[in-house]
């Protein structure tokens, strides 16, 4: 299964603390938000991180390099920002199979994760879980 944790937006509402880097990549308990994300994903079965990135794209990039937590990481950059739906067309050419696709700045559960990774490509949301229907 891959995860696509999108790491695009601005994070204009978190101004001015996220003028220093992206909020995905604020600290929260020691380590960046999609840092936390990551370690669910791949606590939960994901085989490869996928990133799509934008604006900071080397906050994302120097952190998580081409491995974490001994999985491959991929980037994909959307330019510009456009919703979630824009940054899954962004990252299409580089899906193989299953995915789903977490916000990298919302930390959920890595029981929720799981069962969102039981469907054949899904995006998680902070309430719901929403299946993806024939994307390509």
């Amino acid at each position: 299964m891959q995860a696509v944790l999108l790491a695009a937006g601005r994070g204009t509402r978190m101004q001015p603390v996220s003028s220093i880097a992206p909020k995905p990549m604020l600290p929260v308990a020691g380590q960046p938000l999609a840092a936390h994300v990551a370690e669910t994903a791949v606590a939960a079965g994901a085989d490869e991180l996928l990133f799509v990135v934008g604006a900071g794209q080397q906050h994302v990039q120097s952190y998580f390099g081409e491995r974490f937590a001994d999985t491959p990481v991929a980037y994909a950059v959307q330019s510009p920002p456009a919703g979630t739906a824009d940054a899954v067309r962004t990252v299409v050419d580089q899906l193989d199979g299953r995915f789903a696709v977490l916000n990298a700045d919302t930390i959920i559960g890595e029981e929720s994760v799981v069962r969102l990774f039981e469907h054949e490509a899904a995006v998680a949301g902070l309430i719901t879980l929403v299946l993806l229907i024939d994307v390509f």
